[in-house]
């Protein structure tokens, strides 16, 4: 078990320990200490497979998100290669935003709600949302408990996939606070 993983239990006097023990060199309590670090190793495997479930659970991804799934004989959609490459996740690490247009039926929201939980598994905080819930979280933060929480989870959110973005008109003033939202966040999270 890493320095790290007891870190994030704050046991990290418990490593001190462990550690010392193994350079003690007692047989019966090196086993002992060996025993210790395996349960904390699967404890932090517990707590961070907890947390992974919880980003699922938050982002609100249907239950067929598996982009392993996906069917590249579509005529117009993704190549392998392509759809490997988004999947790399590059474009989250650099922060940059990615939008997905085409046709209907050729998979843009499947890849999305894929894209979305390749995030959460790698660690990111994703969200899925309608562009009306998050315009309606834009509009209503000071307003209504609910949309100040959706709010505040997508300004700490480091990924955000947005559907349905060209099939809603939007006024001016829905418009601009859209891209103010989306300009506002840009180092830390991928719209």
């Amino acid at each position: 078990m890493t320095e790290k993983e007891y870190k994030s239990l704050n046991r990290f006097i418990m490593y001190d320990t462990i550690h010392r023990i193994h350079k003690e060199g007692h047989r019966s309590i090196r086993w002992i200490a060996h025993y210790l670090g395996m349960v904390l190793e699967l404890e932090v495997k517990g707590r961070e497979e907890k947390q992974r479930l919880l980003r699922y659970k938050s982002a609100r991804l249907p239950l067929a998100h598996n982009l392993d799934l996906y069917d590249h004989s579509i005529s117009d959609g993704l190549t392998p290669t392509q759809l490997k490459q988004l999947r790399q996740l590059h474009w989250a690490e650099e922060s940059y935003n990615l939008m997905l247009a085409g046709p209907c039926g050729v998979g843009k929201t499947s890849i999305a709600y894929g894209l979305c939980a390749d995030a959460i598994d790698k660690g990111y905080k994703a969200y899925f949302r309608s562009m009306d819930e998050i315009l309606t979280a834009l509009k209503l933060k000071d307003v209504a408990t609910s949309a100040k929480r959706g709010y505040k989870n997508l300004f700490c959110a480091q990924v955000i996939v947005m559907d349905d973005l060209m099939n809603i008109s939007v006024s001016r003033q829905e418009g601009n606070l859209l891209f103010a939202f989306i300009a506002f966040t840009p180092e830390k999270t991928d719209t």
